[in-house]
């Protein structure tokens, strides 16, 4: 997980640092570091599809199964392919017995799982997950942190809540105006501070902790 010291006030593949990540820009080159140059979309496309605010951008009007098979088509996959690879995603996240309802009737939660099943409908090699646990219940967060985990592929969360950082993560990377500070476990950063600014953004936000470090 990713863990800035404050909320991007950008959408996520604008900011700089991020977009460098998700491969959206690349340096220009070694002499002009601030220089930034799009990568190919193809590139893009082939690394990873994002997750950013994914219950509140959806076609409502489509159906489940039909929201899937519309992005399936927007990365180029054939019939043949969307028909074999939608149900089993479907199946993954716990909505094939809803796939032939409205999106505009399914549940938050029900919404970021299907949210993820996109993510996955081009099987991108690496997710970029913006706060997808924003806004879901309990149940909710605990079903989304358990599709990430079986889905066997690389997931890079980006967060300012390090308590959703470690529920979600199993390495924490701890950010302070782009610059890494410290990563490990949450255990790490509380017991081995790399400095003061670790302790304090730890202490911040202890309480919603206090579970996690029994």
């Amino acid at each position: 997980a990713l863990v800035t010291d404050q909320p991007l006030q950008e959408p996520m593949l604008h900011h700089p640092r991020i977009a460098m990540v998700t491969a959206h820009l690349v340096p220009a080159g070694p002499a002009d570091r601030h220089r930034r140059i799009a990568a190919p979309v193809e590139k893009q496309q082939r690394l990873l599809f994002t997750l950013q605010r994914l219950a509140d951008r959806f076609h409502e009007w489509l159906r489940a199964a039909e929201f899937l098979d519309l992005h399936g088509r927007l990365h180029g996959m054939s019939r043949a392919d969307r028909t074999e690879v939608i149900p089993d995603l479907l199946e993954l996240v716990g909505l094939a017995h809803r796939r032939d309802d409205a999106v505009q009737t399914l549940s938050r939660g029900m919404r970021q799982r299907l949210g993820v099943a996109r993510a996955l409908v081009h099987d991108p090699a690496l997710i970029v997950a913006d706060e997808p646990a924003a806004g879901l219940d309990p149940r909710a967060r605990v079903e989304l942190r358990e599709i990430f985990r079986a889905l066997g592929k690389t997931v890079i969360l980006v967060t300012h809540d390090i308590a959703e950082a470690a529920f979600f993560a199993d390495s924490i990377a701890l950010l302070r105006d782009g610059r890494l500070i410290q990563k490990g476990s949450l255990s790490d950063l509380v017991k081995t501070p790399a400095e003061s600014f670790v302790s304090e953004f730890i202490n911040a936000q202890r309480r919603p902790l206090e579970a996690l470090l029994a």
